[in-house]
């Protein structure tokens, strides 16, 4: 069986037919769901993360990836990996805005006539 039989290469079907024999049905379940490390804040923590992103960062200056994974790193005691500060902010729905940027030629008056 190839790819013209299954849509898979050759090495994956494989790969299928030996989770198959170890493990019947539930070794061809999708396990992207168990792929990857469980969650290092519980609930309550997120809850107090999102707060204390709502008030400035301890600095004074704006909260960045790296700021909240040093929060993070202080609540749990631990060292974390880099880019879980981006992605715990990302999670509590605080992403980076900037106003998007114009051409320098643009000419603003064109472009409101155009949208009436």
């Amino acid at each position: 069986m190839g790819p013209t039989v299954t849509g898979h290469p050759r090495g994956w079907v494989r790969d299928y037919v030996k989770r198959f024999n170890g493990a019947a049905l539930d070794g061809l379940a999708d396990r992207r769901e168990t792929n990857g490390t469980a969650l290092k804040l519980d609930e309550a923590s997120i809850a107090a993360l999102k707060v204390a992103l709502e008030a400035p960062s301890p600095d004074g200056g704006l909260w960045n990836g790296n700021k909240v994974r040093r929060w993070i790193a202080e609540g749990l005691g631990d060292e974390v990996g880099k880019r879980i500060g981006w992605r715990y902010r990302r999670r509590c729905g605080f992403t980076l805005q900037r106003p998007q940027t114009r051409h320098a030629d643009a000419d603003v008056d064109k472009q409101e006539a155009f949208k009436k």
